[in-house]
This record gives structure tokens, sequence and C-alpha cells, in this order.
């Protein structure tokens, strides 16, 4: 029975028939899937562009230092100062035989008179006023102006801030300050080195009285910010200031530098504060090593901190109004007397002194931030009182006051310049100005600087265009140069430290945002003083500028006294 089954699958498999039975392909049979679509496919290619490969070499100069130190020997010197007897006198003999005529020459040179009054100037004579440098700014700032402009204390870079007067509500325009390096190789007048920016307008920048790279600038909102324009890397920002109760609430509308040592009896001379004033009737001074968290010292202007006699009004004013101040100025000998300009035209002189302490806040962390830096200031809850910082008040312009501007020589001597057409030259030891001084014609003063060569010369910038300079010791109510810069108003000038350049830089600004630059002709950066001759002629005699100032010192007895 096994046997026949299986006999049975061997004929069966002979009759089945297989699909690989058939290898011709012309008899296959292919069956199209209903429900599978089919691919389609192409080949194509693509080609890039080949790699190029440079090889460069480069060598580098290996530099040493090398010190070499000569050291004379006690015996060479013994042996180069002792004379033996022979030479001796063969020394003496020869002093003998040319004695008679040296001093023959001497006597003769005595009495000539070759180079009687010639004095010799090692600057070159330069006769005109030379614009050097036009720097302008491809990028066009719309509404805005500048608003403040400074030399650095190297006297090679001048920066000058942008910022508009027009707000009606919170600032929205972008701050912006250009720095112009003059001394670099690829200086290009239409295009600044530097642009440091700020979402507020900058109404007022000062450079550091020392270090040529750090520079303060103060804001529309309030805040005040330090920039150090070595830090190309990293964040040129420093410090920045925290707004807290005791801050400026409006905008900054003067900074200055000034030494630790008169609000610190304890910390070094070359160390520096920075004081702020602002449109809200606040002086404070701000301390560089605590962070710029808060201010160390403050004080506020009131209305009713001026006199009657010089409000020249009788009726009373409540306590508490707010004073706006424009501009601080400091003299060059004592730091801690400040002259304070107003915007109702008030001048007064403050002292450092008065000035209240303020208390160190609570700081704490801003957990809702994820900035480490942020911190919230808690100001204690005690009231804290100020006094009156003025202890001198002088009499007024009828307007806003543009600058003020203490002598860079002479510890008594400031100039204001208002709104209502005037520059008064004032003592700090009187109330009335020593000199008022009116434009010869029609135009009205901008802006006032004193020039630091000569002590007795300053420049006025107007709304013609034009600068004036007048020199104390020839006139004061007639320029003895004039300087036509722009055909648009003059908004700000500046002079460059000449402790650096023989001869001074003068920068000015229009309203148009179109910055020059100024070579001074040789009267102006020269110091010199008025002597008469033998003829009883007036002659101009050049010397120092510590001479000079003892001239302007005679030239200003009389006004004193008046």
């Amino acid at each position: 029975m096994l046997n026949s089954s299986i006999i049975y699958k061997e004929e069966h498999n002979k009759n089945t028939v297989l699909f690989s039975d058939y290898s011709n392909e012309e008899d296959n049979i292919n069956f199209n899937s209903t429900w599978k679509q089919v691919k389609k496919t192409s080949v194509n290619s693509c080609q890039t562009d080949p790699i190029k490969y440079i090889d460069k070499a480069i060598q580098s100069l290996k530099l040493k230092d090398a010190e070499v130190q000569v050291d004379i020997k006690e015996q060479t010197l013994k042996q180069f100062m002792e004379l033996n007897e022979q030479q001796r006198i063969r020394l003496e003999n020869f002093l003998q035989s040319v004695e008679g005529y040296i001093s023959k020459v001497l006597l003769k040179n005595i009495k000539d008179e070759s180079f009687k009054g010639y004095e010799v100037n090692w600057d070159e004579n330069v006769v005109e006023n030379v614009c050097k440098h036009i720097l302008n700014n491809p990028m066009k700032y719309d509404d805005m102006v500048c608003t403040s402009m400074d030399w650095n204390s190297s006297g090679t870079i001048i920066a000058s801030s942008y910022g508009s007067y027009k707000h009606e509500n919170w600032c929205k325009h972008q701050g912006y300050i250009n720095l112009w390096s003059l001394s670099q190789k690829n200086f290009d007048p239409n295009k600044p080195t530097y642009t440091l920016e700020v979402p507020s307008c900058i109404m007022s920048i000062q450079w550091h009285p020392i270090l040529p790279s750090y520079l303060v600038g103060g804001l529309f909102n309030g805040d005040i910010v330090i920039w150090n324009i070595n830090n190309q890397l990293d964040d040129t920002i420093v410090l920045k200031s925290i707004q807290s109760e005791y801050t400026h609430q409006e905008p900054v509308a003067s900074l200055s530098w000034i030494s630790s040592s008169f609000t610190d009896m304890t910390s070094r001379n070359n160390q520096y504060n920075i004081l702020s004033i602002g449109n809200d009737g606040k002086i404070l001074v701000w301390e560089i090593q605590n962070s710029f968290i808060y201010p160390k010292l403050m004080s506020n202007l009131y209305m009713n901190y001026i006199p009657r006699t010089i409000r020249e009004v009788n009726i009373s004013i409540k306590k508490g109004i707010p004073l706006g101040a424009t501009d601080i100025s400091y003299s060059c000998e004592r730091n801690d007397e400040l002259i304070i300009t107003t915007e109702p035209g008030y001048v007064m002189k403050c002292n450092l002194r008065r000035f209240v302490h303020l208390p160190k806040p609570l700081i704490e962390k801003d957990v809702f931030s994820n900035d480490p830096s942020n911190i919230i200031i808690q100001q204690p809850s005690e009231n804290i009182q100020t006094i009156n910082p003025s202890d001198f008040h002088y009499i007024r312009h009828f307007g806003p006051i543009h600058n003020v501007e203490c002598s860079p020589f002479h510890r008594s001597l400031f100039l204001t310049c208002g709104s209502d057409g005037t520059v008064h030259l004032h003592s700090f030891l009187q109330a009335t100005p020593l000199i008022v001084i009116e434009p010869p014609v029609k135009y009205s003063p901008t802006v006032v600087k004193w020039l630091n060569s000569r002590p007795s010369v300053f420049a006025i910038g107007s709304d013609n265009g034009n600068i004036y300079f007048y020199d104390l010791q020839k006139s004061s109510f007639i320029p003895v140069n004039v300087i036509e810069a722009s055909t648009k108003p003059i908004m700000s000038i500046a002079f460059n430290n000449n402790m650096v350049h023989s001869i001074p830089y003068m920068a000015s600004v229009d309203q148009d945002n179109i910055v020059k630059i100024w070579r001074l002709n040789s009267y102006l950066s020269t110091p010199h003083h008025r002597v008469k001759d033998e003829n009883n002629n007036l002659i101009m005699k050049s010397t120092d500028w510590k001479t000079e100032l003892k001239y302007l010192n005679n030239i200003l007895k009389d006004k004193y006294n008046e």
C-alpha cells in the first residue's frame, strides 16, 4: 500500500507544469496589477563647480628686546680727571693764550644790539583759520539734531550726540553717538569710525578727563550710560544707571566728571565721580565704585529757593515746585563750587557740601527676568529732606540759558549764553555781570566756549552760522576774528586739548548735523599781551598763558570795583 502511493506522487509530479519550465520570454504572460500604480523613474545627472584650493605662506617676524648698560669704573674716572704736572702746565698755557681773544668777543656780544626785541617762535605762523575736515554722516537722522559735542582727553577723537527736542510724549527715537578718530590711518570723513546706539535720545555727553576711551552720556528717559570704546569685541556699555525714586525722572540736561576728593576725603585724586542735572531739578552725584546702581549725593532745585530780588516778582511761590536745570560747570580750582543755569534764566552758585548723602537701598534680584543683571532697588521708607544747595545768585537772563562755561584758567570767571540774545561775563563774587556782550549785528548767540590756549579769548556761536571770537585784552564788545562756519545755526562748538597739539583745533556743528574741524590761526592759539614800545605804540608781545592771565586780572580790577 505504501509503495503504490509513492508511485502515484512520482507520476503526478511528472505531469505538473510550472512557469519556470518555459524559458522563452515571448511566450511569457504578464498580469498587470489592478491596485498598484506603476512608478515612473528617470536617470539624471548634475555637476557642481570644482573646489578650488589655494596654498599661501606667511612669515612672521621674531622680535627680541635686549638691554645694554655701560658702567664707568671708578679707576677710569680718576685717571681721566687727574692730570700730571706736565699736562697741567700745558693746559694753563693754552688758557692764558686764548683768554684775551675770548674776553674781547664776549664784550662785543654784550654791546651788540642786532637781535634786540627778537623773540623766537618755534610754531608755524598760521594767518587764517582753515577748515581741515568736513565730517558727513551717510545716515540721515529725521527730526534729530546734535545735542552735544566733545573731544576726548588726547584730542584725537571727536564725539557728537544726536537727539530730538520735539517730544510730545515718551521718547520713541533711537539715540546715536558718532565718533571720528582723526589719527587713524583709515580715517574717512564721510563715515564715522564708531557709532554707538541707545534706545532713547542722547541729550548730553562728556569724555573722561584722563582716560581717552571712556565716555558718559545722559539720555532723555533719565538714564546715564558709560561706554568704553576699546571694547569693540564685547559690549561697549560698561555701566548703566537703574531707575529709582531718587534718580532722574526727566531728561538729563548736562553731565560732568568731578574729582571724588570733593565728595569723599578718603578717595584718591585720580578717581572721578559723575555729576548730573536734569529738567526735573535734581542734582545727583554718581559713584562709579558702586556699579552705578544708586546715586551717592542728591539735591533739588525749587522755585522758592530763588530770592525775590532775583525773581523780580513779589508774589509768593508754593514750596516744592521743581526748577528745571539746563547746564552746569565748576571752577577750575574748586570743583565743589558749581554754577548752575535754569530754564527760566536764573543763575546760581551751589556747593557740594550742601548735598544730602543718600542711604544705601535694598537690592534684590528680579526673579521674573532671565537676565541675572536685572535687579530691583527698594529705597528706604524714610523721607529724605534736602536743603537749598545755592549760596549765591546772579542777575538772570530773560529766557532759557543755553550753556554756562567756567574759565579753565581763572578761578572766578564764567560765561553764560542766554536765549535773550546776550552773553554775560560773571565773577563768582559779584551778582551783576562784569560785561554784557550784545551782538554787533542782528544775530542771537547759541553757545559760548573758552579757548584752552588763551585765558582772555572766548568764542560765541550764533544762529546765522558764524563763530565770533572776543579778546578781553583788546575789546569786550567788538570781535577780533569771525569764522563763517555755516549758513545754518551753530548748535555746538568744542576745542581740543592743546597739551597734545601745539596748535589747537576747533570743532563746530550746525543744524544740518555737519561737523567741521578748524585749525585756528596763530593769534587765537598763541598767548600774548599788549605792551608799549619806545615810541608809545601798543604792540602784541608773545608770552605764556600765566603771564597773560596776570594782565587779564589787571584789566578786570576796575570791573570788580564798580
